[in-house]
């Protein structure tokens, strides 16, 4: 029928008054809303039929409401063929979901989850990074785009290789509650006082559950799985993986990174710079590659006083031994101890441009001694000598 309300019959020879006309094409007017109009499924067959509207410049026009509907559920079948090809009927769900959600299953929830694109892996959504320092402290936060906390309808979505090795495809991850990891005074990630560094911020995939890890300068394979050092008093590597609790053979996820100059071992100056999945990965391209011709290990070093280190890259410590003699302890061991190691050293505290010279007195696979002094004239000869302005370089393979 062609709607879904009564009419009322008048019987022969009645006279049509105003107001019966009237009441019955108001009835029309009142009942003509989606409620009261009749359905375009009046069997199976009818409720699947669809109709191609065609192409830009071939379209394919509608001549009653049928049609209309018919024609755009060929258009939601289309949108539906996106996600799962195997579909038969406009109105079936997908069930080859490749728009992916947090447990891996085959329909969309939550807000802030339609990823950039189809199954890739750098899926990453609504993701936001607060830092911050109060006490001492320094306290990194995971929060939406909006900087608000994540929660179940300001969800933050990534993804992770697969956590068995063996198994080449990746999983995505919804973080719903808020997520934080504080560095306290003390845990220096090999910062230098006073000297503006970086903090790399990753996410672990703990079993399943994401969880916060911060490294000084260290850029980590996301293709291995890797284990993270608690945080503690002694977390002074610029190489080391820290997180609040102890992960073991984990997927991680560069997702940021902070700019933030430490005090005297206490975090006391606000970040200067906050930045969300950096783009200039290069240097996790050349520590990830084995390649024949780029340094492995390098390190810039004061080697007076309490020694310490300007700057580095796969060093986890230094030990002062003697005047003028220092250890270097590599993070990633060489294969063997045939790596190339090149000193270099300028006298910088004296006066009297004295020709310095570094040597390598030992080495191992994982470390190498060095020597530091200055030539005098033909009568005072050599000395060992603390120096200021040490630098070493490695190349070998690892």
């Amino acid at each position: 029928m062609p709607a879904l309300y009564s009419h009322t019959t008048r019987a022969s020879g009645i006279t049509l008054t105003a107001s019966i006309y009237n009441a019955d094409h108001q009835n029309h007017i009142t009942n003509g809303v989606p409620a009261q109009l009749d359905d375009y499924s009046s069997d199976l067959t009818e409720m699947r039929s669809t109709t191609d509207p065609g192409e830009l410049s071939s379209e394919s026009l509608a001549t009653s409401l049928a049609g209309e509907l018919a024609r755009l559920r060929y258009a939601i079948k289309e949108t539906k063929d996106v996600m799962d090809s195997g579909l038969t009927h406009w109105y079936e769900t997908p069930t080859n979901n490749q728009f992916i959600t947090a447990a891996g299953n085959n329909a969309f929830s939550g807000n802030n989850t339609f990823a950039e694109g189809l199954n890739s892996t750098d899926y990453l959504q609504n993701l936001g990074l607060v830092a911050s320092v109060a006490a001492n402290n320094l306290t990194i936060a995971v929060k939406g785009k909006d900087l608000a906390d994540p929660s179940a309808t300001n969800k933050v979505s990534v993804a992770f290789r697969n956590a068995t090795l063996a198994t080449g495809d990746y999983v995505v991850s919804e973080i719903s509650a808020a997520l934080s990891i504080i560095v306290d005074a003390g845990e220096t990630l090999g910062l230098v006082n006073g000297v503006p560094g970086t903090i790399h911020v990753y996410l672990m995939y703990n079993a399943g559950t994401p969880v916060l890890a911060v490294s000084n300068k260290a850029l980590f394979d996301e293709g291995v799985l890797h284990t993270s050092t608690i945080l503690s008093a002694t977390s002074d590597s610029d190489s080391v993986l820290y997180s609040t609790a102890a992960v073991t053979s984990s997927p991680i996820r560069l997702i940021g990174r902070i700019g933030i100059t430490m005090g005297a071992d206490v975090y006391d100056s606000a970040p200067t710079a906050i930045t969300i999945l950096p783009k200039d990965t290069s240097d996790q391209i050349l520590a990830n590659v084995d390649v024949a011709g780029a340094s492995k290990a390098w390190i810039h070093m004061n080697g007076t006083g309490t020694v310490s280190i300007y700057d580095s890259f796969n060093i986890d410590s230094i030990v002062d031994l003697n005047v003028g003699n220092y250890t270097i302890n590599i993070d990633t061991d060489f294969a063997d101890t045939n790596f190339v190691c090149q000193p270099y050293v300028v006298d910088l505290l004296s006066s009297n441009h004295r020709a310095a010279q570094e040597v390598i007195a030992s080495r191992a696979v994982g470390s190498v001694e060095i020597e530091t002094g200055v030539w005098g004239d033909a009568s005072t000869g050599h000395a060992d000598v603390d120096m200021d302005n040490i630098s070493v370089i490695f190349f070998g393979t690892q």
